[in-house]
Protein backbone atom coordinates (compact mmCIF):
# COMPACT_ATOMS: atom_id res chain seq x y z
CA UNK A 1 0.00 0.00 0.00
CA UNK A 2 1.12 3.53 -0.71
CA UNK A 3 0.55 4.28 2.98
CA UNK A 4 3.23 1.83 4.11
CA UNK A 5 5.62 2.80 1.33
CA UNK A 6 5.56 6.48 2.28
CA UNK A 7 5.35 6.29 6.06
CA UNK A 8 7.79 3.72 7.45
CA UNK A 9 9.72 6.48 9.26
CA UNK A 10 6.98 7.61 11.61
CA UNK A 11 5.25 4.21 11.46
CA UNK A 12 8.24 2.59 13.12
CA UNK A 13 10.14 5.09 15.22
CA UNK A 14 7.55 7.71 16.13
CA UNK A 15 5.05 5.13 17.38
CA UNK A 16 7.69 3.13 19.23
CA UNK A 17 7.05 -0.02 17.22
CA UNK A 18 10.60 -0.18 15.86
CA UNK A 19 13.97 1.02 17.03
CA UNK A 20 16.05 2.98 14.47
CA UNK A 21 18.12 -0.16 13.81
CA UNK A 22 15.02 -2.28 13.28
CA UNK A 23 13.53 0.34 10.95
CA UNK A 24 16.72 0.12 8.88
CA UNK A 25 16.14 -3.61 8.53
CA UNK A 26 12.71 -2.94 7.06
CA UNK A 27 13.90 -0.35 4.55
CA UNK A 28 14.79 -2.83 1.76
CA UNK A 29 11.15 -3.91 1.85
CA UNK A 30 10.10 -0.42 0.86
CA UNK A 31 12.52 -0.43 -2.05
CA UNK A 32 11.22 -3.80 -3.26
CA UNK A 33 7.59 -2.70 -2.98
CA UNK A 34 8.33 0.53 -4.83
CA UNK A 35 10.08 -1.48 -7.56
CA UNK A 36 7.12 -3.85 -7.90
CA UNK A 37 9.12 -6.80 -6.56
CA UNK A 38 6.17 -8.09 -4.57
CA UNK A 39 7.15 -11.75 -4.34
CA UNK A 40 10.63 -10.82 -3.17
CA UNK A 41 9.22 -8.36 -0.64
CA UNK A 42 6.83 -10.97 0.71
CA UNK A 43 9.67 -13.47 1.13
CA UNK A 44 11.86 -10.90 2.88
CA UNK A 45 9.05 -9.87 5.21
CA UNK A 46 8.30 -13.47 6.13
CA UNK A 47 11.99 -14.01 6.86
CA UNK A 48 11.95 -10.99 9.18
CA UNK A 49 8.83 -12.28 10.90
CA UNK A 50 10.54 -15.62 11.48
CA UNK A 51 13.69 -14.23 13.07
CA UNK A 52 14.37 -15.24 16.69
CA UNK A 53 12.49 -13.06 19.12
CA UNK A 54 15.72 -12.05 20.88
CA UNK A 55 16.56 -10.07 17.74
CA UNK A 56 13.36 -8.08 18.26
CA UNK A 57 13.95 -7.55 22.00
CA UNK A 58 11.14 -10.06 22.63
CA UNK A 59 8.45 -7.55 21.65
CA UNK A 60 5.71 -8.71 19.27
CA UNK A 61 5.22 -5.42 17.41
CA UNK A 62 8.09 -5.81 14.88
CA UNK A 63 6.89 -9.33 14.07
CA UNK A 64 3.36 -8.03 13.55
CA UNK A 65 4.71 -5.31 11.27
CA UNK A 66 6.74 -7.83 9.26
CA UNK A 67 3.65 -10.00 8.82
CA UNK A 68 1.65 -6.92 7.76
CA UNK A 69 4.31 -6.17 5.15
CA UNK A 70 4.20 -9.74 3.87
CA UNK A 71 0.43 -9.66 3.51
CA UNK A 72 0.54 -6.25 1.84
CA UNK A 73 3.04 -7.58 -0.71
CA UNK A 74 0.77 -10.58 -1.34
CA UNK A 75 -2.24 -8.32 -1.91
CA UNK A 76 -0.28 -6.08 -4.27
CA UNK A 77 0.92 -9.14 -6.16
CA UNK A 78 -2.67 -10.26 -6.65
CA UNK A 79 -2.56 -13.28 -4.32
CA UNK A 80 -5.67 -12.07 -2.59
CA UNK A 81 -8.07 -14.97 -2.20
CA UNK A 82 -5.55 -16.89 -0.11
CA UNK A 83 -4.58 -14.13 2.32
CA UNK A 84 -7.97 -13.28 3.84
CA UNK A 85 -7.66 -15.90 6.64
CA UNK A 86 -4.15 -14.63 7.39
CA UNK A 87 -5.39 -11.05 7.54
CA UNK A 88 -8.19 -12.08 9.87
CA UNK A 89 -5.77 -13.97 12.13
CA UNK A 90 -3.37 -11.05 12.39
CA UNK A 91 -6.23 -8.63 13.03
CA UNK A 92 -7.36 -10.73 16.00
CA UNK A 93 -3.84 -10.67 17.45
CA UNK A 94 -3.67 -6.89 17.07
CA UNK A 95 -6.91 -6.19 18.94
CA UNK A 96 -6.59 -4.42 22.30
CA UNK A 97 -2.91 -3.57 21.83
CA UNK A 98 -0.74 -0.47 22.02
CA UNK A 99 -1.29 2.67 19.95
CA UNK A 100 1.43 1.73 17.47
CA UNK A 101 0.02 -1.75 17.01
CA UNK A 102 -3.46 -0.30 16.54
CA UNK A 103 -2.07 1.60 13.57
CA UNK A 104 -0.74 -1.66 12.13
CA UNK A 105 -4.21 -3.10 12.65
CA UNK A 106 -5.73 -0.33 10.54
CA UNK A 107 -3.31 -1.11 7.71
CA UNK A 108 -4.25 -4.80 7.96
CA UNK A 109 -7.92 -3.87 7.78
CA UNK A 110 -7.37 -1.67 4.72
CA UNK A 111 -5.73 -4.66 3.06
CA UNK A 112 -8.75 -6.74 4.05
CA UNK A 113 -11.06 -4.21 2.39
CA UNK A 114 -8.95 -4.37 -0.77
CA UNK A 115 -9.21 -8.16 -0.82
CA UNK A 116 -12.99 -8.02 -0.36
CA UNK A 117 -13.25 -5.57 -3.26
CA UNK A 118 -11.21 -7.93 -5.43
CA UNK A 119 -13.66 -10.70 -4.58
CA UNK A 120 -16.57 -8.37 -5.42
CA UNK A 121 -17.90 -8.63 -1.88
CA UNK A 122 -18.85 -4.98 -2.00
CA UNK A 123 -21.19 -4.86 0.99
CA UNK A 124 -18.56 -6.44 3.25
CA UNK A 125 -15.91 -4.09 1.87
CA UNK A 126 -18.18 -1.12 2.60
CA UNK A 127 -18.66 -2.29 6.18
CA UNK A 128 -14.92 -2.80 6.65
CA UNK A 129 -14.09 0.64 5.26
CA UNK A 130 -16.74 2.30 7.43
CA UNK A 131 -15.36 0.57 10.53
CA UNK A 132 -11.84 1.74 9.66
CA UNK A 133 -13.05 5.32 9.29
CA UNK A 134 -14.75 5.18 12.70
CA UNK A 135 -11.53 3.92 14.28
CA UNK A 136 -9.52 6.61 12.48
CA UNK A 137 -11.78 9.24 14.05
CA UNK A 138 -11.00 7.84 17.50
CA UNK A 139 -7.23 7.76 16.89
CA UNK A 140 -6.79 10.97 14.91
CA UNK A 141 -5.79 13.00 17.98
CA UNK A 142 -3.14 10.43 18.98
CA UNK A 143 -1.26 9.56 15.82
CA UNK A 144 -0.95 10.25 12.09
CA UNK A 145 -3.71 8.36 10.33
CA UNK A 146 -4.59 10.68 7.43
CA UNK A 147 -3.13 8.32 4.82
CA UNK A 148 -5.02 5.37 6.26
CA UNK A 149 -8.19 7.45 6.21
CA UNK A 150 -7.75 8.26 2.52
CA UNK A 151 -7.11 4.61 1.69
CA UNK A 152 -10.28 3.63 3.53
CA UNK A 153 -12.26 6.34 1.74
CA UNK A 154 -11.02 5.08 -1.63
CA UNK A 155 -12.13 1.57 -0.66
CA UNK A 156 -15.49 2.92 0.48
CA UNK A 157 -16.05 4.76 -2.81
CA UNK A 158 -15.20 1.65 -4.82
CA UNK A 159 -17.48 -0.50 -2.64
CA UNK A 160 -20.38 1.91 -3.16
CA UNK A 161 -19.75 1.97 -6.89
CA UNK A 162 -19.73 -1.82 -6.97
CA UNK A 163 -23.18 -1.82 -5.40
CA UNK A 164 -24.54 0.60 -7.97
CA UNK A 165 -24.69 3.48 -5.51
CA UNK A 166 -22.97 5.81 -7.91
CA UNK A 167 -24.06 9.16 -6.48
CA UNK A 168 -22.72 8.19 -3.05
CA UNK A 169 -19.49 6.91 -4.58
CA UNK A 170 -19.04 10.14 -6.52
CA UNK A 171 -19.64 12.20 -3.39
CA UNK A 172 -16.94 10.31 -1.48
CA UNK A 173 -14.47 10.46 -4.36
CA UNK A 174 -15.05 14.11 -5.23
CA UNK A 175 -15.08 15.21 -1.59
CA UNK A 176 -11.66 13.75 -0.86
CA UNK A 177 -9.82 14.11 -4.16
CA UNK A 178 -8.17 17.39 -3.14
CA UNK A 179 -6.52 15.65 -0.18
CA UNK A 180 -5.24 12.67 -2.14
CA UNK A 181 -1.94 12.22 -3.96
CA UNK A 182 -0.28 9.60 -6.16
CA UNK A 183 -2.03 6.29 -6.72
CA UNK A 184 -4.83 7.18 -4.34
CA UNK A 185 -5.68 10.34 -6.28
CA UNK A 186 -5.60 8.39 -9.53
CA UNK A 187 -7.94 5.80 -8.04
CA UNK A 188 -10.45 8.46 -6.98
CA UNK A 189 -10.29 10.09 -10.41
CA UNK A 190 -10.92 6.74 -12.10
CA UNK A 191 -13.92 6.17 -9.87
CA UNK A 192 -15.26 9.57 -10.90
CA UNK A 193 -14.97 8.58 -14.56
CA UNK A 194 -16.71 5.24 -13.91
CA UNK A 195 -19.55 6.96 -12.08
CA UNK A 196 -20.07 9.42 -14.95
CA UNK A 197 -20.10 6.58 -17.48
CA UNK A 198 -22.76 4.73 -15.52
CA UNK A 199 -24.80 7.90 -15.16
CA UNK A 200 -24.65 8.40 -18.93
CA UNK A 201 -25.68 4.78 -19.57
CA UNK A 202 -28.65 5.09 -17.23
CA UNK A 203 -29.69 8.34 -18.89
CA UNK A 204 -29.57 6.70 -22.32
CA UNK A 205 -31.57 3.77 -20.97
CA UNK A 206 -34.29 6.09 -19.68
CA UNK A 207 -34.53 7.81 -23.06
CA UNK A 208 -34.78 4.46 -24.83
CA UNK A 209 -37.46 3.29 -22.42
CA UNK A 210 -39.46 6.46 -23.01
CA UNK A 211 -39.48 5.79 -26.74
Amino acid sequence: MEFIQRNIGWFGRATGVLSPAQATGFRPLLEQLAAGEFEEAEARAMALAGRPRRVWDRRPEPVWLARAFALTAAVLHGRREHVLPELDSLAVELQHTSRGARTILLVVRVNRAVVLLGEEQYAKAESEAADILREVTRLAHLTQVADIELSALACLAEALCGQGRFEEAESVARGNLSRATGNRAASLRCLGVVVKCHAHIRSEARVTAAW
